[in-house]
C-alpha cells in the first residue's frame, strides 16, 4: 500500500490581486510549515520521496518541513495551483463579471470561473481545463509508484480536484472542499488494489493546541 500526504501552502499574500503578488510565504505561512515540520519529525514519519510545485509558496513550504532528509525535493509544475487570478480578470474582461467583494461572494465567483472554464468559453486562458485535469492524473500516476510513504507540497485547488476524483464528488462540492482548504493542511490519500482511497481531509495536528488555534488560516 502506498500513502500519500498531499500538504497545502502555508498562509501566502492574502492582501494579494494578482499571480505574482500572491506567491510568496507570510511570516505566519512560514511559522505553520515549520509547526508541520516539527510535528511530523516528532511522530517519526519517514517519506521515501518528497514532491512540491514549482510556485514560490509551494517550495518554500516544503523547504521550511526540514523533513526530506537529505532527499532531493521533486519539483513538478503539475502539481502547481489553478491560476485563480489570471481567470478572475479574464472573467471580468469578458463577462463583465467582477471580483468577489467578501468571502460570501466567492463560492458563486469561483463556480462561475469553473463553470465557464470547463466549457472552453473563456478565451486566452493560462491553460485549458482539460490540460488542468490531464496534469492532475498524469503526477497521480506518477506518486503512486514512487515510493510507499510521499510527501506532497501543493495547493487547494489540485487537492480539492484530486478528492473529486477519487470521491465522486459534484463541481459544487469541489469547490467547497477547495474554499474549507487550511493552510499547511494535512490530506492523506492510500493506493491500494488499484485505486486511491481517502483517509484524513485537512487535518491540522500541528495547530490542535489552544495557543495555536489563532494560526489556523484560508488564505
Amino acid at each position: 500500500m502506498v500513502r500519500i500526504f498531499l500538504i497545502r501552502h502555508g498562509q501566502a499574500n492574502s492582501e494579494a490581486k494578482d499571480e505574482v503578488s500572491y506567491d510568496r510565504l507570510s511570516a505566519l505561512g512560514k511559522i505553520q510549515a515549520g509547526w508541520l515540520g516539527q510535528y511530523f519529525k516528532k511522530n517519526e514519519f519517514n517519506f521515501d520521496a518528497c514532491f512540491s510545485g514549482t510556485l514560490f509558496r509551494q517550495r518554500d513550504t516544503a523547504n521550511l518541513l526540514e523533513i526530506h532528509n537529505d532527499k532531493e525535493i521533486i519539483r513538478d509544475p503539475r502539481l502547481n495551483e489553478i491560476q485563480y487570478y489570471t481567470l478572475s480578470t479574464l472573467v471580468e474582461q469578458q463577462f463583465d463579471k467582477k471580483p468577489p467583494k467578501s468571502g460570501l461572494d466567492f463560492e458563486e465567483h469561483f463556480e462561475f470561473i469553473m463553470s465557464k472554464w470547463k466549457a472552453n468559453e473563456i478565451q486566452n486562458t493560462p491553460e485549458s481545463y482539460v490540460n488542468f485535469v490531464e496534469r492532475i492524473s498524469e503526477v497521480f500516476d506518477i506518486l503512486k509508484n514512487s515510493g510507499e510513504s510521499i510527501l506532497v507540497v501543493t495547493s487547494g485547488g489540485i487537492i480539492a480536484k484530486a478528492l473529486q476524483n477519487f470521491l465522486g464528488l459534484s463541481d459544487k462540492v469541489m469547490i467547497k472542499f477547495l474554499l474549507a482548504s487550511m493552510n499547511t493542511g494535512v490530506t492523506s490519500l492510500n493506493y491500494s488494489n488499484g485505486q486511491f482511497n481517502v483517509e484524513q481531509v485537512n487535518a491540522l495536528p500541528h495547530l490542535d493546541h489552544s495557543s495555536r488555534i489563532k494560526s489556523r488560516t484560508y488564505f
